[in-house]
């Protein structure tokens, strides 16, 4: 009975059976980053009907959302990708998620196998192991993402209070300085589960991997400091997934050098 927002961009002179594609943003993110913008753009540019999806209780959905936000709501997903398949249901489409947005996107894909209307998907920068990318986050330049986000996501809780009767308690507490004390104290127990070891492991991506059964491409850096290369290793892709990794591109980045 819940509720979030996707945001369309129809390209003048697009038409049924014409290319669509969802994009999901990140951490803190919503329909208007700029990555989400720019994307949409540049899709639209190309004749793709693009549909911005803001994440439970983010961007417009803030207003509208009542449950708590958690990673492993991934059948929100779901639920926009068959909102947009039923829009326009002779279309190719395609889904790209960022960052968060992109583990989400590969775990419903490999719970759901066959059973979507897909042709293709993007992951981009996924933290696909949500444990190992947290305690990481402890080290080198990740702990100035830590602090900056584990203070984004207390200020978030603090300013939906008043729809979400469950964060008033909350907010009387000291504020996280880290994601993982912020998963720990907050995400977990909020979000029904029995410790923050279990809800990471039910909101990663790593483990369905294998099960993936439509052509779907991950992209991310080696350098990544939220999300670094090594988290990669050892992952059992199916044979519809194709890994690259980049030296370079921190998080979300790939800027491009100029000639």
């Amino acid at each position: 009975g819940d509720q979030i927002a996707l945001h369309e961009d129809c390209p003048e002179g697009w038409q049924p059976g014409d290319r669509t594609a969802l994009l999901i943003h990140g951490l803190g993110g919503c329909h208007g980053s700029p990555y989400m913008v720019r994307i949409a753009d540049k899709l639209s540019a190309r004749g793709v009907r693009t549909f911005r999806m803001d994440l439970r209780g983010w961007g417009a959905g803030a207003k509208i959302a009542t449950g708590p936000f958690h990673a492993a709501r991934t059948a929100d997903v779901g639920a926009a990708v068959q909102t947009i398949h039923q829009l326009a249901p002779e279309s190719p489409f395609f889904a790209v998620g960022f960052s968060l947005g992109a583990n989400m996107l590969l775990k419903w894909l490999g719970d759901v196998g066959t059973a979507n209307p897909l042709a293709a998907a993007l992951a981009i920068a996924p933290p696909i192991d949500l444990m190992r990318c947290c305690l990481d986050l402890n080290q080198g330049f990740g702990k100035v993402y830590d602090r900056k986000y584990a203070g984004f996501l207390w200020n978030h809780l603090r300013d939906r209070r008043d729809l979400v009767p469950e964060f008033n308690k909350a907010v009387g507490e000291r504020p996280p300085k880290r994601i993982y004390e912020f998963d720990e104290r907050f995400t977990a127990p909020l979000g029904g589960f029995d410790s923050v070891e279990h809800y990471y492991a039910a909101a990663s991506a790593y483990s369905v991997l294998k099960n993936i059964e439509v052509p779907t491409r991950i992209l991310s850096a080696i350098d990544d400091p939220i999300v670094p290369g090594r988290v990669f290793h050892r992952v059992e892709l199916s044979a519809y997934v194709k890994l690259h990794l980049t030296d370079h591109g921190w998080h979300l980045g790939f800027i491009a050098a100029k000639n």
